[in-house]
């Protein structure tokens, strides 16, 4: 049985099926490299193990992946070119964007959903080559926080630790702050009421509830209105995302 570095350049593919032609000749988990290849429509892969493929520079949109294994954990894909010493980014980001859009035709929603994930972790990487501060940041507080908008529960489960844990202690930490430990005579004054820094919390994380609570500290409110708003957008579009399909 040959396993050799199948090379495909620059031409033309209409149909491969079983493992590149010919699966007899190839093992289990073939090495290819389709360079600045054209792929036509209805070109078709089927059951093919792609995890050690590279598909560097080609055109891959209307490739239709039938049956066949990708390199993935719960969260994304890895295509083989990522392990490339020199990782052209860009490149790497708009061939996960062929991908989804592959399995997106085809109706993989996992795979488009892992597929673009995998995309924006590119452009986080392209950011973070060229320094882009502020935009890497922006995409690093949407994985952390979002998901991505793949996951709904990553933001539920932010805006529910910040709302019953993080924002009350910091009010609390706010108010002695505030009152400084040299001002407060009694000791129980240092008591912390846990019922009323969470209706302050709760009533800062849901801007449409009205409520008479005073703030001491405008600022952490706004922070938390501003913070709370975004995860539950983030959790809007994560469900609306999931029941699209």
């Amino acid at each position: 049985t040959l396993k050799p570095l199948r090379l495909f350049e620059k031409t033309k593919l209409f149909e491969i099926i079983n493992g590149i032609i010919n699966h007899s000749i190839l093992d289990s988990c073939p090495k290819l490299k389709f360079h600045n290849v054209s792929f036509p429509n209805k070109t078709n892969f089927r059951n093919i193990d792609l995890s050690r493929t590279s598909f560097l520079e080609s055109e891959i949109s209307k490739i239709t992946f039938n049956k066949c294994n990708f390199r993935q954990n719960n969260n994304r894909i890895f295509l083989y070119d990522e392990k490339e010493s020199l990782v052209n980014f860009s490149e790497l980001e708009n061939l996960y964007r062929q991908l989804k859009q592959s399995f997106e035709r085809e109706k993989h929603w996992e795979l488009m959903d892992k597929s673009y994930v995998s995309e924006i972790k590119m452009r986080e990487k392209q950011l973070s080559k060229s320094k882009n501060l502020i935009l890497w940041l922006m995409f690093r507080f949407y994985g952390i926080f979002a998901g991505y908008t793949q996951d709904f529960v990553r933001p539920f489960a932010w805006y529910s630790f910040s709302t019953f844990m993080i924002f009350p202690l910091f009010y609390y930490l706010d108010f002695l702050a505030k009152n400084g430990l040299s001002n407060i005579q009694n000791i129980s004054e240092l008591k912390f009421d846990i019922f009323y820094y969470l209706q302050l919390s709760i009533s800062a994380s849901l801007p449409i509830l009205k409520s008479d609570l005073f703030y001491n500290n405008w600022w952490l409110k706004s922070i938390q209105v501003i913070f709370s708003t975004i995860l539950i957008a983030f959790f809007i579009l994560a469900i609306r995302r999931k029941f699209k399909f």
